[in-house]
């Protein structure tokens, strides 16, 4: 009777796709950065125009279509709380924690800042030696 295979481990399997993927996307990362960087070149080379307005800006090889800024909302606080009254607004209001620190100095701000852990878990993986050689 042959020998049968163990059948690999779900996880390690997962683990090493992970593990391959992260090298790939590491190996482009500069190449993102740099287009970060022509990115914020281009706009500054292109002038101002209006905030409503697109562009289309000619290379060689590429046409570069810059578009109007996009529309963002914001809360007018102070009509918020007017119009909603304290006890509503509090109970949906948020601070970041850099704003509340820069406005108080040191352990001021400290005292009004809660920390828990909620965000997100990292994974880091390291590629293993092959000792196979």
């Amino acid at each position: 009777m042959p020998a049968t295979k163990p059948k690999p481990d779900p996880l390690a399997l997962l683990i090493d796709e992970y593990g391959e993927l992260k090298d790939a996307l590491h190996a482009v990362e500069d190449k993102r950065l740099r287009a970060e960087i022509v990115r914020g070149m281009i706009l500054s080379k292109v002038g101002a125009f209006p905030d409503d307005a697109a562009k289309t800006v000619e290379g060689a090889a590429y046409s570069c279509d810059i578009a109007a800024r996009k529309l963002e909302n914001t809360v007018n606080c102070s009509k918020a709380f007017r119009k909603l009254g304290a006890l509503q607004f509090l109970s949906i209001c948020k601070v970041s924690a850099t704003a509340l620190r820069s406005l108080l100095c040191g352990m001021d701000a400290e005292k009004l800042i809660e920390t828990e852990r909620t965000g997100p878990r990292v994974l880091t993986v390291t590629r293993k030696a092959d000792l196979s050689l």
